[in-house]
């Protein structure tokens, strides 16, 4: 009698500790997750619920802590925020990569879903494009009304009056895979009528809450602008320019705009064409300084991957990101040499994308309350020749799988 009486309350009790312990939809274990605070912290597990981060620990914190309704183990493998790509024109491969049968049409939600599917293979879930006129927008709004769309883009459009009477009708567009708010410009002559151009864009972009994209020619004078740019600033201060392709950025440049302002650095074009890369050493040993003077001044800069039709591979851009010509230079004068650590390059396509697209409080970490947007990473990221054929096991947005390698989607 008395055993069964033990036996009872043994139940009893271990009912009620499981009672008492958390739900989570997911949890993720026997992980190394790259939580992207700011003490570049490592977690082991993570409880997701409702699409958020409940929590990031130890192991044993988390499975003591937490039931769940699903839980995957991650076999010691490497977990990332979702990589973004945060200066993209991959409209164009949209229009063009599935053409119809017998037909010169091209089906662009086929296009979506199926470079959408290679983009999640390798942990992309965000791109920025940066210059689309308003037919072309129409098309991702038809797809995300119709589900299509599992990534995230966040568009510019080009700037023509169009395009501003679109943006005028629609405003700041968003829902939670397609957002627009923005106008790309870019300086080709560095002329008077250019510089004047960039203030009538600026003012729009004021008007509208659209942040302003500027695609700077190689003889801009950077000069030239910081009185009209400061004073735009002083409409709104929290505005984050985006300066694409800035190769000769100055500290003393960097101080107007520090508070502000992102530089959507893009030198990805050396990727897919060899020739621009023995021709753009001595440019590509500017970049290398231009990316210490850059962190110093505003803290973050969001790498453009240029991904498109014909290099969806983002590994491949990094790994070209992550060379030497790219990465460090020595200073004669001083004998110094400045390298960007690889803590940053990860940063790069994450987090600060995040901050370029006013995302960073609900994207880009795995931070409590956070979305759960991550991949698990079939290798860790690094700057080895080896990181060019690095891939996606599984990835995840808003606590959804969307691609598993395994299961083939």
């Amino acid at each position: 009698m008395m055993n069964r009486f033990a036996i009872l309350v043994l139940l009893c009790l271990g009912l009620q500790a499981c009672m008492k312990r958390k739900y989570a939809d997911l949890v993720v274990h026997n992980a190394v997750i790259h939580v992207l605070d700011e003490e570049n912290s490592l977690g082991e597990a993570m409880a997701i619920k409702d699409g958020k981060i409940v929590e990031v620990g130890p192991e044993r914190q988390i499975l003591n802590k937490y039931r769940w309704g699903k839980s995957i183990d991650a076999g010691k493998r490497h977990i990332y925020p979702g990589l973004t790509d945060a200066s993209s024109h991959i409209i164009y491969a949209f229009m063009e990569t599935f053409q119809q049968p017998g037909t010169d049409k091209v089906d662009f939600n086929a296009s979506v879903k199926l470079l959408q599917k290679q983009l999640l293979r390798y942990g992309v879930v965000e791109v920025h494009e940066m210059g689309i006129d308003s037919k072309e927008f129409e098309l991702l709004k038809a797809a995300d009304a119709k589900g299509i769309l599992k990534l995230k883009i966040y568009a510019a459009l080009n700037p023509t009056e169009d395009n501003y009477q679109f943006a005028q009708r629609f405003g700041m567009y968003r829902t939670q895979n397609l957002v627009l708010r923005g106008f790309q410009f870019g300086i080709e002559k560095a002329s008077e009528e250019d510089f004047n151009q960039v203030t009538t864009w600026a003012k729009r972009c004021a008007e509208l809450n659209y942040q302003l994209t500027l695609l700077p020619s190689s003889n801009w004078k950077l000069d030239e602008l910081r009185r009209e740019l400061a004073q735009l600033y002083s409409i709104n201060p929290d505005h984050r320019w985006r300066f694409i392709h800035t190769f000769d950025v100055t500290k003393d440049f960097s101080t107007i705009l520090k508070q502000n302002g992102v530089y959507s650095i893009v030198p990805c074009q050396v990727v897919a064409d060899s020739s621009f890369i023995a021709q753009s050493k001595p440019v590509n040993k500017h970049i290398s300084v231009n990316f210490q003077e850059i962190i110093s001044g505003f803290g973050v800069f969001a790498l453009g991957l240029n991904l498109n039709s014909e290099v969806l591979n983002p590994y491949q851009n990094l790994h070209t990101f992550f060379s030497q010509n790219q990465l460090a230079i020595t200073k004669a004068e001083t004998g110094e040499t400045y390298r960007l650590t690889l803590d940053d390059a990860i940063k790069s396509v994450t987090i600060w994308p995040q901050f370029a697209a006013f995302s960073e409080e609900t994207r880009g970490a795995l931070t409590e309350g956070m979305e759960a947007t991550f991949f698990v990473a079939k290798f860790p990221i690094s700057n080895d020749v080896s990181l060019q054929s690095n891939a996606s096991v599984m990835t995840f947005i808003r606590g959804e799988k969307v691609f598993d390698a395994q299961e083939g989607y």
